[in-house]
């Protein structure tokens, strides 16, 4: 079953196919930037992975300062994260997965 964009971001960038994949060209890069970070912490991936909603615990960043720093650099990341975070979460996955499985086709 695909997974859309929340409901909110469906209609805010229209219902036609080409609209409606904005929000994902918006953040393929971020994807990507988010993904190497994930890849270099990953106990922070796996709690973020178990618990997207920790993203907006402000003592949860806090006491992640390299995870701060990240989302510092990276607003639209923080934005979205914020914003959606399950989504964000699952999207990332996604990403991660098609990453690997085209790192062992070019071996």
């Amino acid at each position: 079953m695909p997974h859309h964009a929340p409901k909110s971001l469906a209609s805010e960038y229209g219902t036609s196919r080409r609209r409606s994949f904005a929000w994902g060209d918006v953040t393929r890069g971020e994807l990507r930037n988010f993904d190497g970070f994930l890849d270099k912490y990953p106990e922070i991936d796996e709690q973020l992975r178990k618990n997207p909603g920790l993203i907006n615990d402000p003592k949860y960043v806090n006491d992640h300062p390299e995870l701060k720093e990240f989302l510092e650099n990276h607003p639209g990341v923080r934005q979205e994260l914020k914003e959606h975070p399950k989504y964000f979460m699952h999207r990332e996955k996604q990403f991660d997965r098609r990453e690997r499985a085209a790192g062992r086709r070019r071996k």
